[in-house]
């Protein structure tokens, strides 16, 4: 290992005395078994701060920006009720502590923020509070209050420190909108069922869109401009392709409601209708330029080899036949015995 740069050294020290209010001692003549005793004790300490994910692993976990929701009012003489709601699984702990800043400049605001007085500083998890914060002893309240020109404002920087690196949240304020209405805890309190405000139940309806977005992203459409989707929902929870796993996949599948209608993405003729190891119960539906669309994992079929059929037909109802993890429609499309993604691609016909 090379020689340790010294200004690196000194970073390392007060990275380990801020964790752990230990001080890593410097050079000295002391006899060299003190040292390792020192040494020993402090590597102990270090050990323990770095099994606390082992420990307490939602202490390392940082929160979905989109799970919080804040909004300020102004009570008048540098007083702000503000209202957090909380649709994480972590309680917030708000550091006692705080940094106003102006949009305009991207600099802290002159005064002094250890003299912010603080109350209300936890928010349990899924629920909502209100954060109360007397900005007066801290900073010249008749400044704030003046107007800001056009496209700037004020904000405060919020530490939640029930994390271990700490997180930092940014909480718009306006001194100019004063709510006096609503200088009682209580009453603003009982009102805030009243206010335009990112309620706690529309935050984790929206986390819960998203994660639904991240695990089945959203198709725009099929590979044919022309075809229409064959069944409610537009997510594919499996796409054409090689996947992670290495293998190759010559069919998407769309997540769906067990019994839900499987439509006919064209006209066209029923070209073989049966049951295989994977795809389940399928159909195969062939279209008057001869490419094949094949549908999976079906629950009841509901017609007949040779049948013609409309685009928009109900052919079968969804299921979780063959090798289906649930509910789901697997899609496969052959030009010419060849598989293509029934997403990608040019539009079959230019």
């Amino acid at each position: 290992m090379g020689r340790i740069d010294e200004r690196n050294l000194e970073h390392i020290k007060a990275i380990f005395r801020s964790r752990t209010g230990v001080e890593i001692p410097g050079k000295s003549r002391r006899p060299l078994w003190k040292g390792a005793v020192r040494l020993a004790a402090a590597m102990g300490i270090l050990f323990a701060v770095c099994s606390l994910p082992v420990l307490g692993y939602s202490m390392f976990s940082a929160i979905d920006s989109e799970s919080l929701g804040f909004q300020a009012f102004y009570l008048g003489d540098g007083k702000f009720h503000i209202y957090v709601g909380n649709a994480s699984d972590k309680e917030l702990v708000f550091q006692e502590n705080l940094k106003l800043m102006r949009w305009s400049t991207a600099q802290e605001v002159e005064g002094d923020s250890e003299k912010v007085c603080f109350d209300g500083v936890r928010i349990a998890p899924h629920s909502e509070g209100i954060l109360s914060l007397d900005l007066s002893p801290a900073y010249d309240v008749a400044f704030l209050e003046q107007e800001l020109g056009e496209g700037d404002w004020y904000y405060l920087v919020l530490t939640n420190n029930n994390f271990v690196f700490g997180q930092d949240w940014m909480c718009t304020v306006d001194f100019t909108e004063v709510r006096a209405d609503l200088a009682d805890k209580d009453a603003a309190q009982s009102h805030v069922g009243e206010m335009v405000l990112p309620r706690v139940e529309e935050l984790q309806a929206g986390k819960a869109e998203r994660e639904k977005e991240e695990k089945y992203p959203s198709a725009e459409g099929l590979r044919n401009e022309e075809w229409i989707w064959p069944v409610s929902r537009t997510e594919v929870s499996l796409t054409f392709g090689v996947q992670k796993n290495g293998k190759f996949s010559d069919h998407i599948s769309i997540p769906g409601e067990q019994g839900e209608a499987v439509l006919a993405v064209t006209s066209g003729t029923v070209a073989g209708i049966g049951y295989e190891k994977e795809a389940g119960n399928y159909i195969i539906l062939r279209d008057a330029d001869g490419v094949e669309i094949k549908y999976g994992h079906l629950k009841e079929i509901f017609v007949e080899t040779g049948q013609q059929v409309s685009s928009g037909d109900q052919l079968a109802a969804l299921g979780k036949t063959g090798m289906a993890t649930g509910p789901s429609l697997m899609l496969a499309v052959y030009v010419e015995g060849e598989a293509v993604d029934p997403l990608g691609g040019e539009p079959m016909g230019e």
